[in-house]
């Protein structure tokens, strides 16, 4: 009923190596993707899970088209092994797959992306708006999917208070998943209008702009816009701030505690009365059911699954 595709370089090396990259790495796979019934990506360090819910020859020429991609925009100086997929037989398994992608962080004890910059968690969630079809697909092939589940993924978070407005820029580069918010493309003219937009009432403009990185002339009061963002980057633009100050004050206090850091963050238990995002967005409305292992048998991968 789906397909489970894994690349890797010829020579094993990391596939991205800063958020700038693992941006453009989350870019190709949305763009080239588009057109098909994408459920879930995720880059680990040296290979990328593709998940989708469509016919091998489909799912194999989209690898094609994200490893072109890839190479021209990641500049990588050698090409892909042959494509490892392995068939997704039947519901119970498309669960495990799914999970069994997303958490490619705990399985390889990795830290390098705890924001899932590359990957599909942002979509799902609604803190990137490149495209919906991830989370259209999702909400079709697997409704019991629910969004404070996916939030786990990000760890243990701190309390819901005050805003890291430091943070703004960054927040608003990676709801479009753009390196800034610098450049003169649309997306990063409508990412800084957005963020204008979440910031208006407490920053005045010039704070904004340092915020941004961008010159305080290149922006325009919210009042005075003429072509205002759309709602659900506004909206992205304003979660990904109020995620991003959670787990930067998590951090703090795990220091102030004198903590040692997790191999992974999704390693760490969660502390007792850890708060949710109060809105976990889209998945939320996908089912009232949260998938558990129990209800699965567990979040280990298909045998032939690499």
């Amino acid at each position: 009923i789906a397909q489970h595709l894994m690349l890797r370089l010829r020579d094993g090396r990391v596939l991205t190596q800063s958020v700038a990259e693992r941006r453009v790495l989350a870019r190709v796979v949305l763009t080239c993707s588009r057109d098909l019934p994408l459920l879930a990506f995720r880059a680990a360090d040296t290979h990328l899970h593709l998940l989708l819910a469509c016919v091998a020859n489909l799912a194999r020429s989209l690898a094609q088209r994200v490893e072109s991609a890839l190479k021209q925009r990641l500049r990588l100086p050698t090409g892909f092994e042959p494509v490892h997929a392995a068939p997704v037989e039947d519901q119970r398994h498309l669960v495990n797959a799914f999970w069994y992608v997303l958490r490619q962080e705990q399985r390889h004890e990795l830290q390098a992306d705890p924001m899932h910059e590359a990957s599909a968690l942002p979509d799902l969630l609604g803190l990137r708006v490149v495209s919906d079809h991830c989370r259209r697909t999702v909400s079709a092939w697997l409704p019991r999917t629910a969004g404070a589940e996916l939030y786990r993924l990000f760890g243990p978070l701190g309390p819901d208070g005050p805003v890291n407005w430091a943070l703004l820029g960054d927040a608003a580069a990676a709801a479009v998943a753009l390196p800034t918010v610098a450049g003169r493309t649309a997306d990063a003219r409508l990412a800084r209008e957005a963020a204008v937009e979440v910031a208006a009432r407490q920053q005045a403009l010039a704070q904004i702009a340092s915020a941004l990185g961008v010159d305080r002339s290149t922006l325009r009061p919210a009042r005075r816009s003429v072509e205002r963002p759309p709602p659900a980057l506004v909206e992205a633009v304003a979660r990904q701030l109020r995620l991003r100050s959670r787990m930067a004050a998590a951090r703090a206090a795990s220091c102030a505690n004198g903590s040692a850091p997790a191999l992974s963050r999704l390693d760490a238990a969660p502390r007792a009365g850890t708060l949710r995002p109060s809105d976990p967005g889209p998945v939320a409305q996908l089912g009232e059911r949260r998938v558990r292992n129990a209800d699965v048998g567990g979040s280990s991968p298909p045998r032939s699954t690499t």
